[in-house]
């Protein structure tokens, strides 16, 4: 499912002059680098698609080569999580990726630009930037579990459970452990009472 917005736009507003270099041009994850607002930055973009090993291990060089410089990064999120045809691999590069956002978190700041449906390791990516900002549009979403999956699939919601009832102490207990001597209640069985 591919972005209705244009990365091209997106892009062009956010760069100064629309002016920037394209890092990574291919794929479902597109990285540039220029100036924002006068100030070096270098920009991930989402284009709506599941991502690829290939496209997680963009978004760790990104992060790489701004802690390197100490620039910041914007990523715009528009994905509907991993691609499941690549199994536990790509799960395994979502991990690293979020293992490589926490390594450069208060190194080089973050900005999460969540343009559409975020969801899945994307979610939780955009969750760990240091600022998260959300669209205002009834498209922009941001679900742990995608949701674009059909309803027989889904988990079902357990049932509430009642509170927890504390427990209420006899009061026999109390007066009896002020009568215990000291050094027994400071002192354990493995080790020598200390005079």
């Amino acid at each position: 499912m591919a972005s209705k917005i244009n990365k091209g736009e997106i892009l062009a507003k956010f760069f100064d002059d629309g002016e920037y270099t394209a890092l990574f041009a291919d794929g479902a994850v597109s990285a540039a680098c220029g100036y924002a607002a006068g100030q070096q930055a270098y920009a991930v973009y989402q284009n709506g698609e599941a991502v690829t090993v290939k496209d997680v291990e963009k978004n760790i060089k990104v992060l790489e080569m701004a802690a390197q410089t100490g620039c910041p990064v914007v990523t715009f999120y528009n994905s509907v999580g991993a691609k499941l045809a690549e199994g536990l691999d790509v799960l395994t590069a979502s991990a690293k990726l979020n293992a490589q956002i926490a390594k450069v978190s208060g190194v080089i700041p973050q900005v999460a630009v969540v343009l559409g449906v975020c969801g899945g390791t994307s979610a939780l990516s955009a969750a760990n930037a240091d600022v998260c900002i959300m669209a205002e549009a009834q498209s922009c979403s941001s679900p742990l579990r995608s949701p674009l999956l059909p309803r027989a699939t889904r988990w079902p919601m357990p049932a509430p459970q009642p509170p927890l009832q504390r427990l209420a102490w006899p009061p026999l207990w109390h007066p009896l452990l002020r009568k215990l001597p000291r050094r027994l209640l400071t002192s354990w069985a493995c080790c020598r009472p200390t005079t």
